[in-house]
């Protein structure tokens, strides 16, 4: 996993180090006031910060590349410029060639061989490419043209072109459906790096609450000091100094704080890529937050995988198996076809509304 050093203002470097020796990020895991699913407890072992004066260093699963790494990766790639445009071209055969054969090198060698690398990284974002433009040709917030105008997209495409086009998917997906109603305040229940809300923060200006672990919590903090620094952000320990309902930008919480989230006050809740990795019992507690903290009239949407087969106990959890809650009716509910097209297996996304209006397309 890299070390990225994503720079910060001293105050923002002081705040983490306070949060981080905060009763809400505790030193050890028996110590949690919530339920953590098994995968989670070991990937969370993996992920670290440290602040220091003016810069976050960060050690984690993130796919996201800080500004001197992607500094030394251009200099890389102008050195090595022949080999890349080798690589392009390959990348343009796309599913052209069986995988088996992309990843001989790999296999042979039980390592990830730069060469092979670079020619897997050709192709997956032809792929990626491919797929965006199949799904969104028509009049969509962020095409391959306006890409740009989204500092966290165009910064990351070069290092990260499958999933800064899955992101923008899925913002192409809220705007489409959510643009004649109003959203000001959006519940995400693991945002991970938060790259989704920050672009939508500063395309629409919707505020966010989030829910996730400590640990994964100051990357999300690393990540809007870097890319949005106007933004008001309060972290876990500095909520309850606060009023809840002030107009702060990003509001961090950790789980066992969602009670503070006020009853029928958010206007969209998202979840993406973590309900697959709970267990039924915590997803349930979700849809229960989800299901209070809706206004009447508000969305949910949800992105997961269709059955996640990677839990170590065997367990299978499926989407179509979440406890899904009558008062909610379906604006949709179908294949997401980016993942579908880039990584040839099925996620399925639902958009529903908290209120009565016809189901539609979901069994």
């Amino acid at each position: 996993m890299p070390v990225n050093i994503w720079p910060c203002t001293p105050q923002s470097s002081q705040r983490l180090r306070a949060f981080q020796s905060s009763r809400y990020f505790p030193a050890r895991y028996s110590q949690r006031g919530h339920e953590v699913s098994q995968i989670w407890l070991e990937a969370v072992k993996g992920i670290h910060a440290f602040a220091g004066r003016d810069f976050i260093a960060i050690h984690s699963l993130s796919n996201y590349v800080g500004p001197e790494e992607r500094q030394l990766k251009q200099l890389s790639r102008q050195k090595r410029n022949r080999f890349g445009r080798m690589a392009a071209i390959v990348g343009k055969l796309g599913r052209g060639i069986p995988n088996a054969v992309w990843t001989f090198p790999d296999r042979v060698a039980k390592t990830w061989l730069r060469g092979s690398a670079w020619l897997n990284r050709a192709r997956d974002r032809e792929r990626a490419l491919r797929a965006f433009r199949q799904i969104n040709s028509g009049d969509f917030t962020v095409t391959l043209d306006n890409l740009s105008k989204i500092p966290i997209f165009s910064e990351q495409f070069e290092e990260v072109p499958a999933l800064v086009l899955y992101f923008a998917c899925v913002l192409n997906v809220l705007h489409s459906h959510l643009r004649n109603h109003k959203i000001e305040f959006v519940l995400e229940i693991g945002p991970g790096e938060g790259v989704l809300a920050i672009a939508l923060h500063q395309l629409f200006g919707w505020r966010f609450v989030f829910v996730d672990l400590p640990e994964v919590a100051a990357i999300t903090f690393a990540m809007i000091s870097y890319y949005a620094p106007d933004a008001i952000v309060v972290l876990p320990h500095e909520v309850e100094q606060i009023n809840f309902q002030s107009k702060a930008d990003f509001v961090l919480l950790v789980p066992e704080q969602v009670g503070l989230i006020p009853d029928c006050s958010v206007d969209l809740a998202i979840n993406m890529a973590s309900f697959q990795e709970m267990t039924y019992s915590l997803i349930a507690r979700y849809f229960g937050l989800i299901e209070r903290s809706l206004k009447p009239g508000g969305f949910f949407y949800c992105l997961n995988e269709t059955k996640f087969m990677r839990h170590r106990n065997g367990e299978q959890i499926e989407f179509g198996k979440f406890p899904w809650s009558p008062l909610f009716r379906d604006l949709f509910c179908e294949e997401f076809p980016y993942w579908t097209a880039f990584r040839g297996y099925q996620r399925q996304h639902r958009l529903q509304m908290k209120g009565s209006i016809e189901k539609t397309g979901c069994s």
